[in-house]
């Protein structure tokens, strides 16, 4: 079944858009950013989020990535269906405002706009080789999609 992956204001979540459903107010939705903090394993969502504003998955790497206003990093989570890891800041320098996200599966590249630095970049899934792709003529980028091609 499909899913549909999305970022609110506070949290980030996953809900299941199967067929069968006719609209989407029946849509189950559950928190999936989590953790364990209790020695009997309780599942507590993670909310707060400093202000959520996009978030992506890459499928081969089981990677839930996201970008928080106010944070000026782009963060990712290991999450397999079952199992969320510890978040780890993969981009966490020279970010202003980062809106727009969006992961190459074919490439295993992350693509981003900075909406106070006017820049679109590129950095490989980890965070290395990052590297500037559109600074001039461009004005507070926003949204970003890919339209990737096999060869």
């Amino acid at each position: 079944y499909p899913y549909l992956l999305f970022a609110t204001v506070k949290d980030i979540r996953l809900a299941n858009i199967s067929k069968t459903h006719k609209d989407c107010h029946h849509c189950q939705v559950w928190y999936i950013i989590a953790f364990f903090s209790s020695p009997i394993g309780a599942f507590r969502p993670l909310q707060n989020l400093a202000e959520g504003a996009a978030v992506d998955f890459y499928y081969e790497g089981n990677l839930v990535c996201w970008t928080e206003h106010g944070l000026e990093m782009i963060q990712c989570v290991s999450y397999n269906g079952t199992y969320v890891g510890p978040k780890m800041g993969v981009v966490t320098t020279d970010l202003i405002s980062p809106d727009g996200l969006a992961i190459d599966w074919f490439t295993q590249k992350l693509y981003w706009t900075d909406g106070e630095t006017n820049r679109i970049e590129v950095a490989s899934i980890t965070g290395e080789h990052r590297k500037v792709l559109i600074w001039s003529d461009i004005d507070q980028p926003r949204a970003i999609a890919l339209v990737p091609m096999k060869k």
